[in-house]
C-alpha cells in the first residue's frame, strides 16, 4: 500500500528550516564604552556603573546563517510579502558534509540599570526571543529535502540520518540583576554581578534523530527500507508559529510555559590617574561572564514522544513521503496520527513535558583605549550546549569577534570582524548617533558570499551623575 503523505513526520521540523525565514548574537560589534545597559544580557556586571541611570528604550536584532543556504538580494520582499521562496529569494547549497543553519530574533526592553544606596547596582531588562537551531544534517538528505529537490536519475540511492537535532523556541524574559564593586581603587575596579531571568515560553518544537537508514529511487518523492528512530516534541498549535512567516505569533496561542535563567559575570577595569585625579574612563575592560544558565519546562501536545519505524520494502507497495509543503492549517499531531494508523510508526514513548535548554555560553571580552577616541574590542563567544538528538537544547556557534571603532561626543562607527567554528566570517559595521545604533554586521556576506543575514537597531541612554557631568 503506497501513501502519499505530503509530509514525512520523521522530518516533520525540518519545515521550519526549509521555508527559509528569519547564529544567535545578533548584536555583533556593538562593545559600548560608556552605556553598557545593551551589554548586561552578555554581563551582568555591565549593570554597575556610578550613573544616575542607563536605560534601553527599544532594541531589536536578528541573524540568520549556516552553510545551507545563499541568499539573493529579493529576500528582501520578505518584509513586504511575509513570504520568500526556493531558487528566487535563496537557493540551496550543497556543498560540504553536514549541514546547519542557526537563527535569532531578539526584540529587547524596555530596560534599565542605576544605583541604589549609592552602593549598589540593580538592573531590570525586558525582552522576547525567537532561536532555531539545525544541526548535523547530511548534505545529500538535505538535497531531497523541500521544492525543487536535487534530483538523481535512475539510481537507487541510500540514505543516513545520524545524531540529526532541531530546536526552536519562543520566548519572553523578564531579568532582574544585582552587583556592585568587588574592589574600587583610583586606579583600577572590580565589579560583579548576578541576573535572575524569569522566562515566558510561548511555544517550541523540538526533533532529535539518533538513527534513520532509508532509500530513494529517481528522487521521486519517497522513502524505501525505512528503519530508525526518532524524538520528536512540540507545544499545542506549534504548527501556528512554526511555519508561518513570524513565529511571535506563538504568544496569540495562550500557551505559556514557566522556566529560570541565570547569568554571572565580572569587569575589571584599568584606569590612569590624570591631573591628581581619577580619570574614570577605563584604558582597559576586561570581562568573563556565564550566561543562560537553564531552560523551560513546555507543556507537550499528546503525540510528543519516541517513535520508531521499519518499512521494508524494495518494490514500492509501501512508501513514505519526504515532500515536504507548508500549511499552517494541519497541526504536526494529525500528521504524525495519519502515520502511526497505517502501521507506518510505532509510538515508543510518550510525554506530557519536554525541557528545552538555553543556550549557555562562556564570554570573554576586552575593551582597550589606543587613544583618545580609538578603541579596539575583541570578544569571545564559546558555546557550552553540545546539539545532540537525545536532548532539546539551543546553543551558540563559537566564534570570535574583533571590533575597531572610533567615538566622538557619542557618536562613531564600529566595524566588527568575525569568524566562528562554522568556518564563517562576518565583516560588518555598526553606527552610533547619540542614544541611537544601528548595525549590520554581516554586510560582506550579504552582498558578496550571501550566506548569512542580519541587521539591529536600538535607543538608549544615560543620565550622568553630578559628578562625571561636564
Amino acid at each position: 500500500m503506497k501513501l502519499c503523505v505530503r509530509r514525512c513526520c520523521l522530518l516533520l521540523s525540518l519545515s521550519i528550516l526549509v521555508c527559509g525565514r528569519l547564529l544567535a548574537q545578533p548584536f555583533i560589534g556593538l562593545p559600548s564604552a560608556d552605556n553598557t545597559i545593551m551589554l548586561v544580557p552578555e554581563n551582568p556586571a555591565f549593570a554597575v556603573h556610578d550613573d544616575v541611570i542607563q536605560a534601553n528604550i527599544a532594541s531589536i536584532g536578528g541573524i540568520v546563517g549556516g552553510n545551507s543556504f545563499a541568499f539573493n538580494p529579493s529576500v528582501y520582499n520578505f518584509l513586504n510579502t511575509g513570504t520568500i521562496s526556493n531558487n528566487t529569494d535563496y537557493v540551496k547549497q550543497y556543498g560540504g558534509a553536514r549541514k546547519n543553519f542557526n537563527a535569532t530574533i531578539d526584540i529587547m526592553g524596555p530596560g534599565a540599570s542605576f544605583k541604589i544606596k549609592k552602593k549598589y547596582n540593580v538592573a531590570i531588562t525586558t525582552g522576547a526571543r525567537y532561536l532555531l537551531n539545525s544541526d548535523n544534517l547530511s548534505t545529500d538528505v538535505f538535497g531531497l529535502l523541500g521544492t525543487n529537490p536535487k534530483y538523481e536519475a535512475d539510481t537507487v540511492n541510500t540514505h543516513l540520518v545520524h545524531n540529526y537535532s532541531l530546536v526552536a523556541q519562543v520566548y519572553s524574559q523578564v531579568g532582574f540583576t544585582y552587583g556592585g564593586y568587588l574592589y574600587n581603587s583610583q586606579e583600577q575596579t572590580l565589579k560583579g554581578a548576578v541576573t535572575l531571568k524569569v522566562l515566558i515560553g510561548a511555544g517550541a518544537v523540538g526533533l532529535g534523530i539518533p538513527s534513520v537508514n532509508f532509500a530513494t529511487h529517481n528522487n521521486d518523492g519517497n522513502t524505501y527500507n525505512l528503519a530508525g528512530n526518532a524524538n520528536i516534541a512540540f507545544t499545542p498549535y506549534a504548527n501556528k508559529w512554526a511555519i508561518t512567516p513570524n513565529p511571535f505569533t506563538a504568544f496569540s496561542q495562550g500557551s505559556f510555559n514557566g522556566g529560570v535563567g541565570f547569568d554571572m559575570g565580572l569587569v575589571y577595569e584599568i584606569h590612569k590617574p590624570e591631573n591628581y585625579r581619577l580619570q574614570k574612563k577605563y584604558t582597559v575592560r576586561l570581562a568573563i561572564s556565564i550566561t543562560d544558565i537553564g531552560g523551560i519546562g513546555y507543556t507537550a501536545s499528546s503525540t510528543t514522544g519516541g517513535y520508531s519505524a521499519t518499512i521494508k520494502d524494495t518494490i514500492r507497495n509501501q512508501a513514505v513521503s519526504y515532500n515536504i509543503q507548508n500549511n499552517s492549517s494541519t497541526t504536526f499531531g494529525s500528521i504524525i496520527n495519519t502515520y502511526t494508523k497505517d502501521s507506518l510508526l510505532t509510538q515508543t514513548s510518550s510525554r506530557s513535558k519536554f525541557r528545552v535548554g538555553l543556550p549557555t555560553a562562556l564570554r570573554m571580552n576586552a575593551d582597550i583605549k589606543i587613544d583618545e577616541n580609538y578603541y579596539i574590542n575583541a570578544n569571545a563567544l564559546i558555546n557550552l550546549r553540545a546539539p545532540s538528538a537525545d536532548k532539546f537544547v539551543n546553543h551558540y556557534i563559537t566564534g570570535i569577534t574583533v571590533t575597531p571603532r572610533y567615538m566622538h561626543n557619542g557618536f562613531g562607527i564600529g566595524l566588527p570582524f568575525s569568524y566562528n567554528t562554522a568556518a564563517q566570517t562576518y565583516i560588518g559595521a555598526v553606527i552610533f548617533m547619540g542614544p541611537f545604533y544601528i548595525g549590520i554586521p554581516t554586510i560582506y556576506n550579504m552582498l558578496v558570499t550571501r550566506d548569512a543575514i542580519s541587521a539591529y537597531a536600538g535607543l538608549s541612554f544615560r543620565i550622568k551623575s553630578k559628578e562625571d557631568a561636564p
